[in-house]
């Protein structure tokens, strides 16, 4: 039976203090192969082949100033310094599905309108050449 992810916990910060980020909206790990063209000249016709895989935790939520791990996020857009991210689909209760990996964060923006809540759409978090773990919750 498919569970919901309406109780997901995402964390963000360094190994020893990993944050909970508050007000979190959507979620999705993203896995993407580069294209290499292995076109012959003179066939006619491309060709592809997959290349190397590039992964990244992709996260949607609604902006809180005060919140400790959306002021880190926006703190090391760009650092070279790693951050380490947990994420718990459905809830950090033991056994549960876990998802952890060290990365850099390439995107965080704050956007609003005067009619809506101010949003953090897709901030993205590129994972280091290990990509990330599937698991479960200790």
């Amino acid at each position: 039976m498919a569970k919901k992810a309406a109780f997901g916990v995402l964390k963000l910060g360094t190994p020893d203090t990993p944050v909970v980020v508050a007000d979190l909206r959507t979620w999705r790990v993203e896995q993407e192969a580069n294209e290499i063209d292995t076109t012959v000249m003179g066939t006619g016709k491309g060709s592809m082949a997959p290349g190397a895989v590039m992964e990244a935790l992709v996260a949607d939520l609604f902006f809180e100033s005060t919140d400790a791990a959306q002021a880190y996020a926006l703190a090391n857009v760009g650092s070279e310094a790693l951050v380490d991210v947990e994420l718990y689909p459905i809830g950090e209760t033991m056994g549960n599905p876990q998802w952890t990996a060290k990365g850099t964060l390439m995107s965080f923006s704050p956007e609003g309108a005067a009619d809506g809540a101010m949003e953090v759409n897709g901030m993205r978090l590129v994972t280091d050449s290990n990509g990330g773990t599937w698991g479960t919750a200790p």
